[in-house]
């Protein structure tokens, strides 16, 4: 099990925002209620700025506000459409992904290498999505022996 050495990151839970509004109507400063839920005052701080609505912080307000920019929130990727077409491409000459995998390493070593997991994935999406990608597959369509 992982332990920290500092404090872990963990968002503001709705039972936190809670306790953060009766705080500060009761006036307790962002300090004091940082250090009363074992947090960073910039958290506190920032919890309040980003996530009140006309100048009052309401905690199921700012819960829905904190659900929906989390939701909307870009997700880290390493698609790029010059990464995909070298995918299909090579995917079309017969290559696994792991072949392709490790192509991207030793020809592209100071940049971000793309996971043979991740390049499945993208196939089986594509899959979904009524492509053709997974028929390049070395295997797609053979039978496995079974012995005997």
């Amino acid at each position: 099990m992982h332990t920290c050495t500092s404090p872990c990151y963990q968002q503001i839970t709705l039972l936190e925002r809670y306790q953060i509004s009766a705080f500060l109507q009761t006036g307790r400063s962002h300090t004091n209620i940082a250090d009363t839920l074992n947090r960073s005052k910039s958290t506190i701080s920032r919890e309040i700025c980003r996530n009140s609505f006309e100048g009052r912080y309401d905690p199921c307000v700012a819960h829905v506000i904190a659900m929906t920019r989390r939701k909307s929130a870009e997700k880290a990727t390493k698609q790029n459409p010059e990464v995909l077409q070298t995918i299909r491409k090579w995917l079309r000459l017969g290559w696994s992904p792991e072949s392709i995998s490790y192509r991207f390493y030793v020809e592209l070593p100071l940049q971000k290498h793309v996971c043979h997991t991740t390049i499945y994935d993208w196939i089986y999406k594509d899959r979904q999505k009524g492509g053709k990608l997974h028929t390049y597959l070395p295997r797609y369509g053979k039978r496995r022996w079974k012995g005997g």
